[in-house]
């Protein structure tokens, strides 16, 4: 294995941040993929990095590799199953440089041998020690020898049968639901396949009908998944009280209705004794009422750097009265007029709705959507739009704080505006890095910089994230500290890169804006708009993207990815000051042009007052007069057969 050391220069930057380069000062370096990376099968696979010498031959493999100007290449490479090599060799005049770097490929899914059975361990199923309840289902799968006869059997249980769906790869699965008479303790399961007989690492349990109640405990709000390791659903705040199912790995089943559940890491449960009662909420009154901005002597709790606070439209806090902390779920219409918060292993007890204010809200209303669910449904008044909004627990009450749109002046829709900016990455997580070894986390820092400086001298407040590289924020805060100090939008700064086993060459890479919420679209919309105005670069779109700085309800927020790190071209624009404010530009225009909209519109005249000089005259149309048909005479047989039919 090669050694590489590395070079750090300081390129001018003029009035913003110098960016710190990591710079091979050996002939070739190679940034992807790294010494020992393993990877799933793919005849290709891309080569990114750089040389020294940009001017001399430079080879993969036997290929002939093109050099970009700054000595960054990328390179389309095929490769073969199991431990492969790179070979890069670069020959400046009579002198010439190697290098190997050792991946992993692995092999393509192939069928088992017929002969002898076989079952592959790696693939058996549970591979996780699971906690079954009655009414759950186990699945038990492998793959295996095809066209055999498959079983699997649960201690003191019998055989229970594997259907092969899969006869082309030998894939076998079977099913048992638990029975409320069913209790077992941990143990494997002796699985089966014409007369080879394994059993399973992980270890089974199912422990009986009782429920189980679990108490959520965590600093950050808990997110609650449709499946372990798939996409999220809702958050759960720390404090509630949920119901608890069957376990599987790290992970357990929350059961919240009759048609609704999900699954939270068990790291984040505290499990109740099992006498425990299970949760279960009263709703009492609703009570909506005026929210105001904080004092500006008000320092906001956990701001960072003694920041001062940021300044925010009024709205109106709605206060569901519970008698316990139980999981809720909100959901907006996409038109923003109205709010929807579902209420779970709750029962209506309500008998009040006071309106202390309704200046933003029109109306609340509150119904048991079915057993153990109370939706409650918040109208604004017409005219009205929805900002952001924010939900936590006082005590056992469920208090929601909505805020309405900022007020704009007709001059400059920045002024006073609170903007948070957010250079994506940390030391810990550098994000992309691109042929030259430039850091993604770098490049972020020193365009949020030069965003700042726009917004500032446009009069906007703007926080930052982190304000060096060497600061450790990680994602739950950042979304924290923007609801914190009241921003008004919030923007997570990012550059892109390949996705290993992509072709960089299939189609052009570009910028593109993601949004997660209905609130958070027309931003997205607004700075793709500037973006292709400044950016001479493939326009990729506004496209919805979960990620967590993004879920964030508290206000729009958008995440841009600017240009690709991966591309040796794109790399040496996001390297250049010119290139960076042409970002910070179609950055600041997408903000100001999503405030304009906010903007006040002059009153309409008031055509009594007009003078007569301001109507024109109706123009007179002269109608022809319409003349009588004469009746036709018939004659002849014509006037018999008229009329016969009369």
């Amino acid at each position: 294995m090669v050694f590489l050391s590395f070079l750090f220069l300081s390129l001018p930057v003029f009035a913003q941040p110098s960016i710190s380069l990591r710079q091979s000062t050996v002939p070739i370096m190679i940034v992807f993929p790294r010494e020992g990376d393993s990877f799933a099968f793919t005849p290709n696979q891309f080569v990114l990095g750089s040389v020294s010498n940009p001017k001399g031959r430079f080879e993969i493999n036997g290929s002939s590799v093109s050099v970009y100007k700054t000595g960054a290449f990328i390179a389309w490479l095929p490769v073969k199953a199991g431990t492969f090599t790179f070979h890069a060799a670069l020959s400046v005049g009579s002198a010439s440089y190697s290098y190997d770097r050792n991946i992993v490929i692995q092999s393509p899914p192939a069928p088992m041998p017929n002969r002898p059975v076989a079952i592959d361990a790696a693939s058996v199923m549970p591979q996780s020690n699971e906690f079954l309840r009655a009414g759950d289902v186990l699945r038990v799968a492998f793959r295996g020898s095809p066209g055999g006869k498959a079983w699997f059997k649960i201690p003191h249980h019998s055989w229970v049968k594997m259907l092969e769906y899969d006869p082309s790869l030998g894939l076998y699965q079977g099913f048992y639901r638990v029975l409320e008479k069913d209790s077992l303790k941990p143990s494997s399961i002796e699985l089966y396949l014409s007369g080879r007989k394994i059993y399973t690492k992980a270890k089974v349990s199912f422990i009986g009908d009782f429920e189980r109640v679990a108490l959520v405990t965590s600093r950050y709000p808990v997110m609650m998944k449709s499946l372990p390791d798939a996409g999220e659903m809702f958050t759960l705040l720390p404090g509630a009280r949920v119901r608890v199912g069957k376990s599987i790995g790290p992970w357990t089943h929350i059961p919240l209705s009759q048609d609704q559940a999900g699954w939270v890491e068990t790291r984040h449960l505290d499990l109740l004794p099992i006498n425990s009662s299970p949760p279960s909420s009263e709703t009492g009154s609703v009570i909506v009422k005026s929210s105001t901005p904080p004092s500006a002597n008000e320092s906001p709790k956990g701001a960072r750097d003694a920041r001062p606070p940021a300044s925010t439209a009024d709205g109106a806090k709605v206060v569901l009265v519970m008698s316990e902390r139980v999981p809720f779920e909100m959901e907006e219409s996409l038109d923003m007029t109205r709010l929807k918060v579902f209420v779970y292993y709750a029962h209506i007890h309500t008998n009040w709705i006071v309106y202390q204010d309704d200046s933003f809200v029109s109306q609340a209303r509150i119904r048991q959507r079915a057993k153990d669910l109370v939706e409650l449904t918040i109208h604004l008044r017409r005219g009205q739009h929805l900002w952001g909004y924010h939900a936590s627990y006082e005590g056992n009450s469920l208090v929601i704080e909505m805020r309405r749109p900022p007020a704009v002046t007709a001059t400059n829709s920045l002024q006073g505006r609170t903007i948070f900016l957010d250079p994506g990455h940390m030391p810990s997580a550098p994000g992309a890095i691109g042929g030259l070894g430039t850091e993604e986390m770098e490049v972020n820092l020193a365009i949020a910089k030069c965003v700042q400086k726009i917004l500032e001298k446009d009069g906007a407040k703007v926080i930052l994230s982190r304000q060096t590289d060497t600061e450790e924020v990680g994602l739950a805060e950042r979304p924290k500290l923007a609801w914190e100090n009241r921003a008004d939008v919030f923007v997570s700064i990012h550059n892109n890169t390949l996705s290993p086993g992509e072709n960089p060459f299939k189609s052009a890479h570009g910028f593109s804006i993601f949004y997660y919420l209905p609130q958070s679209l027309g931003l997205a919309r607004a700075l793709e708009k500037e973006y292709k105005k400044f950016l001479p670069l493939p326009d990729e779109g506004a496209r919805y993207g979960n990620y967590l700085v993004l879920r964030m309800t508290e206000m729009p927020a958008i995440l841009t990815e600017s240009a690709y790190l991966s591309d040796p071209a794109q790399e040496a624009d996001l390297l250049n000051p010119s290139f960076q404010n042409k970002i910070a530009n179609a950055i600041v225009g997408g903000i100001r042009s999503f405030f304009n909209r906010l903007k006040p519109r002059p009153p309409l005249k008031n055509t009594a007052a007009l003078a007569a000089s301001d109507f024109h005259p109706k123009p007179k149309v002269k109608v022809a007069s319409r003349r009588k048909r004469k009746k036709r005479k018939i004659h002849g047989k014509r006037r018999k057969l008229h009329a016969r039919k009369s």
